[in-house]
């Protein structure tokens, strides 16, 4: 895959591409070996974040770990302020999503 990118100016709620790094709180996705799905999909979208972000791109990404682990999964990802309705208002014009099971 290749990336072409140009410096833009957008306005605040407006990004060029949203991660949705998946699971989370309660929802750990698959579990194995010492690890949790949800951990790693996290630390993997926050790094392909930091990369995009050095070559100038907008990037926004919709959990970063900080979420009440308690009541935040998949109950809430259609919630008001859950992921699915992040995505949808941030207008990006790419979006890589790991929808929950």
């Amino acid at each position: 895959m290749e990336l072409k990118t140009k410096r833009t100016n957008l306005p605040k709620d407006v990004y060029d591409i949203v991660i949705d790094p998946g699971h989370g709180g309660t929802d750990t996705g698959a579990k194995g070996s010492g690890y949790e799905e949800a951990d790693i999909t996290l630390e993997y979208g926050k790094q392909v974040k930091e990369e995009l972000e050095k070559l100038g791109i907008k990037v926004k990404i919709t959990r970063d770990g900080t979420e009440d682990k308690e009541s935040y999964g998949t109950n809430t990802v259609y919630d008001e302020k859950g992921r699915v309705n992040i995505v949808r208002r941030l207008k990006s014009k790419i979006c890589a999503f790991n929808s929950p099971k």
